[in-house]
């Protein structure tokens, strides 16, 4: 039956149903169809329009319930099982998986399903814990979903998906042909930011569009923000790298200017990541920029240790070559630069590990997963720390300063690690433990020796600061080392001070006038001796 305006009421009520979503929002439509609904019950069309009302108004549940009672409804239809698996592809715990079963159930019945290709393609896509094996099964779906509609933009996204980790140049240019398809994307535009392909300021750029594009959409605003909150961090990561490589160099290299040498990687990285920031910063607005740097405590205190720790690392290896006597500023200055380091990392990643848990709401394991990728990097770190200790334990490193602070630098960025894993459940309980164990073990191992000798007193001891040859052997070996290397130094800084071809003068007081050597007089000791009636003095006894 036909209503006034020629329309069937349940067509009606759809249409009316979807102006409403964009007009007065989603719950809206929700009480129209209800109220359709009561006048023809069971009617797949009013459920599949419920199914998706409910989804957008975020009540997933009942859009879930919604979605199987229309597919028992229509049993041999594909349409309500792709609605059902349009609604799980949003359920937390596993509902990324059970969507890419129901869409496999509906190819089942209509296998040139163009929306069903896309559910499979895109649920290996963007699930965290699908391997290159799950993505290659499911690569068919894809290509045949670009068979079945070449001009449809969200068919070569979901491609773009699919191939963003294992393949990224095909994924971008997926990308760039919806682009050109559809301008206006915004999914696609953040996509083509996150490839490794895409420099960070063209990445900005993508990612400022995509948010103008959907301005209520916070992760979008989140993820431009944390692309500047990164980029600006970057001087100070590889800044305390290479102060702590100049660090353990100073062991082994005895000349200054090999040391100082070490300023040059760090000019070089240092800016590269400035020109990067550049180029980020031309992408963003100002007044955002400001606002994300300086908006409050966590990103004033975040922005104060990336300036210091550059500043710090540079000091650091200059007093390590151009300094004397026991090089403790040098020290002093690397372990200040890798503290600012780690400390600024911990804020970055308190604040967007916390942003991105209260946004990604239909994704629990989020948070999870950014934790337990800081847990893995633990293990990592902490080895290190464990390599200084063994190199000290084999008297490779035999200063006991130069061992401590090399180990507390590699292991500032530990601490934050942790934190980071603890307060957002980065992997199981065991993980953490376990992460939390080695390093406490790290740096007994690390700092045991070294603390030891420096608390007992025996580092103080040794003359000379700085012990630039590595020898093996105990504190006698090492003290007998570094009594010969003075005894050498000083006799090397008399001849420069001699120079070449002069005889030394044996001292530096002025030559003296010659004296008049007074003359003794010897006795005579002649005596005579007893002689015979001949005339002859008497021979033996």
């Amino acid at each position: 039956m036909s209503g006034p305006e020629g329309l069937d009421p349940v067509e009606k009520a759809v249409r009316e149903a979807q102006v409403a979503t964009v007009t007065s929002g989603p719950g809206r439509a929700v009480g129209l169809l209800r109220a359709a609904l009561a006048g023809a019950p069971g009617d797949p069309r009013l459920l599949l329009a419920l199914t998706d009302a409910l989804a957008a108004d975020g009540s997933l549940e009942e859009a879930q319930a919604t979605a199987r009672e229309a597919v028992a409804v229509l049993p041999e239809s594909e349409e309500p099982l792709v609605a059902l698996a349009r609604v799980q592809l949003k359920m937390p715990g596993g509902g990324i998986r059970r969507a890419a079963e129901t869409a496999r159930v509906a190819l089942r019945l209509a296998p040139d399903s163009t929306r069903a290709h896309l559910i499979v393609a895109m649920a290996a896509g963007y699930d965290a814990s699908a391997t290159r094996a799950d993505r290659e099964r499911a690569r068919p779906s894809a290509e045949e979903a670009l068979r079945l509609a070449p001009d449809l933009p969200l068919a070569h996204v979901v491609a773009g998906v699919l191939d963003r980790l294992d393949d990224p140049a095909n994924a971008e240019t997926h990308l760039r042909r919806a682009l050109a398809l559809y301008p206006h994307a915004p999914e696609a535009l953040t996509l083509l930011a996150g490839l490794s392909t895409t420099e960070e300021g063209a990445a900005a750029g993508l990612l400022r569009s995509a948010a103008a594009l959907s301005p209520l959409d916070d992760l979008r605003r989140l993820r431009l923000e944390a692309t500047v909150l990164r980029v600006a961090h970057r001087a100070a990561v590889v800044a305390p790298m290479v102060s702590t490589v100049a660090l353990l160099g100073a062991v082994w290299l005895p000349v200054g200017v090999g040391i100082v040498g070490m300023l040059a990687p760090l000019v070089f990285l240092v800016w590269g990541a400035l020109r990067t920031l550049r180029k980020v910063l031309a992408e963003v607005p100002r007044s955002m920029v400001r606002r994300v740097l300086w908006s409050d405590r966590g990103a004033r205190l975040q922005t104060v240790t990336d300036v210091v720790a550059p500043l710090a690392a540079a000091a650091g290896i200059l007093a390590l070559g151009t300094g004397d006597g026991e090089g403790l500023p040098g020290v002093a200055l690397v372990l200040l630069a890798s503290v600012a380091s780690a400390v600024g990392g911990t804020v970055l990643n308190e604040r967007v590990a916390t942003a991105e848990g209260a946004i990604v709401g239909v994704d629990e394991d989020a948070p999870a997963r950014l934790g337990a990728a800081e847990v893995g990097a633990v293990a990592v770190r902490a080895g290190l720390v464990v390599v200084v200790g063994v190199l000290w334990a084999a008297g490779l490193v035999t200063n006991p300063f130069v061992a401590s602070a090399v180990c507390l630098s590699l292991a500032a960025p530990l601490a934050g690690a942790v934190l980071i894993a603890v307060r957002h459940g980065g992997g199981s309980a065991w993980l953490r433990l376990l992460s939390a164990g080695t390093v406490m073990l790290a740096l007994l191992l690390g700092l045991g020796g070294p603390v030891a000798e420096l608390v007992s007193g025996d580092a103080a001891e040794r003359p000379g600061g700085f012990t630039w040859v590595g020898v093996p052997g105990g504190p006698e070996e090492r003290d007998a080392l570094r009594r010969e290397r003075q005894r050498q130094e000083e006799r090397e800084r008399l001849e420069e001070q001699q120079g070449p071809g002069r005889l030394p003068d044996f001292g530096s007081e002025p030559p003296r006038a010659p004296t008049a050597v007074p003359t003794v007089e010897v006795p005579d000791f002649t005596f005579d001796w007893p002689t015979t009636r001949e005339g002859e003095a008497p021979v033996g006894p």
